[in-house]
């Protein structure tokens, strides 16, 4: 969801978080990129809202920009599949580096979802 003119993940703990919002009006989307280009797109005129840029976000979002050897690595094909999964009481993505990145966990009985909600 957008905060503060930055769009933030709907979990607790440090950026790209913004807190747990359960209010039912604030529009709330499935990845970063589709609230950049919903709610912040003018933020980030050089790819015409269809790319977040990190003027829109504190996440990670290197996924949807150059391919470098040092972003997180995910177990899927591409930005829309990131999963995330539950890790010691929090949910963290399927990913090997910061936060929120929790590991790469492969394992088929641990329940993955589609995003952070």
């Amino acid at each position: 969801y957008e905060l503060d003119g930055k769009c933030v993940q709907n979990c607790e703990g440090d950026a790209p978080c913004g807190g747990i919002n359960d209010q039912s009006w604030v529009a709330k989307f499935d990845d970063v990129q589709e609230c950049c280009k919903e709610k912040l797109a003018y933020l980030c005129p050089e790819s015409g809202g269809d790319i977040p840029c990190e003027a829109c976000t504190d996440a990670d979002i290197s996924a949807w920009t150059t391919t470098t050897t040092t972003g997180p690595t995910t177990t899927t094909a591409g930005p829309n599949t990131t999963l995330f999964y539950e890790l010691d009481g929090k949910c963290v993505q399927n990913c090997e580096g910061d936060a929120p990145c929790g590991g790469i966990n492969d394992e088929s009985w641990v329940a993955k979802f589609d995003d952070v909600q």
